[in-house]
């Protein structure tokens, strides 16, 4: 009885998706290999120079992919002779990168080798065994926690949110303004035999720092849909008094409107981070609004010893700018279930983190 089973009529048949089956939509190994060596040239000093996809088994050589023997062992008799596996017993191709690794002083040039189990009737050969590709499910993109949200990417972009924070303004009326907070991880291992060595902490910034950093004032209202809601002027009249909130900061002023900044929480949270921009130290001014270098400069300030002369934090500022830019993987972009105007860049992600923990 058991050998008439497959012949028993299936009403639902028709029903099963054999492409999903057959991964009939799914991507070649190829194209992730290739993705993830090009994801390396995230590092200035190294760059793809270009690839070959070598599909000739016979033009392989084996050697180039052998178990190196530890050869620091002093007595070679007892060093193990690594058992050779014949590429017979494996469909496979090799992809073979070339790329340039530079410096300041030098450069050279460096080919890597790579085997990849070749496709055959959706199958793969290894090792004289059959396999084949299968769906598995993963933990989500995100996770959260209370007043966090991490997203995985190539470094956790993690978003800590304060929803206690007393705000004054000018009246002294308090508000109490959710406050948004990147942390970034520069935590480093103790190095041994280095004295008083300490791990350095986490590091918070103000996430509208960021976007000051790198597109100034009036961009980054109109990136966050502020324009017209929220100003940042050096005064203000007895008009701007009965139909803004207004909020201090250092030399400038914040003006909100009343209707909008009652009833949206994003408005609430957008001019709280504002107003968290003053600087004891440095000032914010009305002519360092749109000057994108003091805000770099202040963001390279944050966690380094003090210095009165500002600008010279640029560099470090560039740095940590640069740094923030290059945490969205190729990866999580393909993961991410989101318009893909939420995926163009890392301040995109940023409002769209900002975004989720305000609804």
């Amino acid at each position: 009885m058991q050998n008439y089973i497959a012949l028993y009529p299936n009403e639902h048949e028709d029903e099963l998706n054999m492409d999903f089956l057959t991964s009939a939509f799914d991507k070649p190994l190829d194209y992730y290999v290739i993705a993830c060596m090009k994801d390396l040239e995230v590092v200035n000093n190294i760059e793809i120079l270009r690839y070959e996809i070598v599909e000739d088994q016979d033009e392989i050589d084996i050697n180039n992919h052998m178990i190196n023997i530890n050869y620091k062992k002093k007595d070679l008799d007892n060093i193990p002779v690594p058992k050779h596996s014949y590429m017979l017993n494996s469909r496979v191709h090799e992809i073979n990168f070339t790329y340039r690794v530079k410096t300041n002083l030098n450069e050279k040039t460096f080919v890597k080798r790579i085997l990849v189990p070749t496709e055959y009737d959706g199958m793969y050969l290894i090792n004289g065994k059959k396999m084949k590709t299968i769906w598995q499910m993963v933990d989500a993109s995100t996770y959260s926690r209370r007043g966090q949200i991490t997203m995985k990417s190539r470094m956790p972009i993690m978003i800590y949110c304060n929803r206690h924070k007393i705000t004054p303004d000018i009246n002294g009326e308090e508000f109490v303004l959710p406050i948004y907070s990147y942390a970034q991880d520069s935590t480093r291992k103790k190095r041994p035999g280095v004295a008083g060595a300490k791990k350095k902490q986490i590091r918070f910034i103000n996430p509208i720092l960021i976007f000051m950093a790198k597109l100034g004032l009036k961009k980054t209202l109109k990136f966050w849909g502020m324009d017209g809601i929220v100003t940042i002027k050096s005064s203000y009249t007895k008009k701007d008094e009965k139909e803004n909130y207004i909020f201090e900061c250092n030399d400038v002023y914040i003006l909100a409107k009343k209707e909008i900044f009652d009833a949206e929480e994003l408005v609430q949270s957008f001019v709280g981070m504002c107003v968290h921009l003053q600087s004891r130290d440095f000032p914010v001014t009305k002519d360092c609004l749109e000057d994108r270098e003091y805000w770099i400069c202040r963001l390279g300030y944050l966690g380094s010893v003090k210095n009165k002369n500002l600008y010279s934090f640029i560099e470090k500022g560039r740095t940590s700018l640069h740094m923030i830019e290059r945490l969205l993987d190729f990866f999580t972009i393909e993961s991410l279930r989101l318009p893909d105007i939420y995926k163009s860049n890392v301040y995109y992600i940023f409002y769209w983190i900002h975004f989720s923990l305000v609804i």
